[in-house]
């Protein structure tokens, strides 16, 4: 368009000759008034004399394409029956026959993960996002994607338990205090959701073998078990305990879900204490004062933890809700 009102298409604005006063702005099609109707808008290239049904962006298209070629990539059309992918489209003459574009949908390798639908017991929808996440396990801090972070796990970081856990149902780990980081949060199990038919299919072992993780996991979604030990004051120490610890649950998806998390005695299981709440989202931050003034965790003080660990540990009872 330029600054007089002249409008062309993407195909004939490489050859255009402007006329005298007029002055390129940019290289995309808009509209023009007509001088017998002000009040409709008609667009028209001044080339070639067509109707300006649809504007397009020639660069971007090109910039799209070349992504497409680098990623393997193809492009798809939307609600149409299976078919081969169609090549993406380069040329402006190959849009030449057709009033308008056709609308297209991008599709890569890992979509079908990435999209996946998981049910839970009340049959809830949850959909994964594609938005990438730092590693919770310190001091890896890799960017890993939600498919990858089991395989991550598997390989990068065999010592960490990976656990099978099914929605509603009570898990029991045992936490030594000891084995608790100061002032730095650490992933000490990865806690493998059991999702739809895989409910099914598992009978009595609830394990999931470490180098089996990874082919399950459309039947498991991980949720990193995180737990770090904070200093108090002096005011709050007691028999020379001068940190609380806290345990907490970070999800790696956009919805909501619930936890509970209870901390009791391992001897003698009269003492306890409850967390209930949602589970914190993987990709806020898990620095333990950030944890800490959220709120969405289970914290337990110098006071209460001598009490539930006089052998220096603990039992935690977890459940996904």
């Amino acid at each position: 368009m330029c600054r007089l009102g002249h409008h062309i298409c993407g195909s004939c604005y490489r050859d255009l000759k402007l006329p005298p006063g007029c002055e390129r702005q940019n290289g995309k099609g808009s509209t023009v008034v007509s001088p017998d109707k002000s009040s409709s808008t008609e667009s028209f290239c001044v080339q070639c004399g067509a109707e300006l049904t649809d504007t397009r962006n020639i660069a971007a298209e090109q910039i799209v394409s070349m992504m497409l070629r680098r990623s393997n990539m193809c492009l798809r059309p939307v609600n149409s029956d299976p078919s081969p992918p169609v090549s993406a489209r380069t040329r402006d003459s190959d849009w030449a026959d057709e009033e308008s574009p056709q609308v297209y949908e991008l599709h890569n390798a890992c979509a079908s993960l990435s999209k996946q639908t998981i049910l839970s017991d009340s049959e809830s929808v949850v959909t994964t996002t594609h938005r990438p996440f730092k590693c919770p396990k310190s001091p890896c801090s890799k960017t890993v994607g939600v498919a990858a972070l089991t395989s991550h796990f598997s390989y990068e970081h065999p010592e960490v338990a990976m656990l099978s856990v099914e929605p509603g149902v009570t898990s029991h780990l045992y936490v030594s205090t000891t084995a608790i980081p100061l002032q730095t949060s650490r992933c000490i199990s990865l806690l493998l959701v059991t999702m739809g038919k895989e409910r099914d299919q598992q009978n009595t072992s609830r394990q999931v073998p470490t180098q089996l993780a990874a082919s399950k996991l459309k039947h498991h979604f991980p949720v990193p078990l995180m737990a770090t030990r904070m200093k108090t004051s002096e005011e709050l120490s007691v028999e020379g305990h001068d940190y609380i610890v806290m345990i907490w649950l970070a999800n790696a998806e956009p919805d909501t879900l619930y936890c509970t998390l209870e901390a009791t005695n391992v001897t003698y299981n009269t003492r306890s204490l409850i967390y209930s709440g949602p589970i914190g989202s993987l990709r806020e931050s898990q620095i333990p004062k950030d944890v800490y003034g959220r709120g969405d965790c289970l914290i337990i003080n110098p006071g209460l933890l001598i009490q539930l660990s006089p052998e220096g540990r603990f039992d935690l009872n977890v459940i996904v809700h």
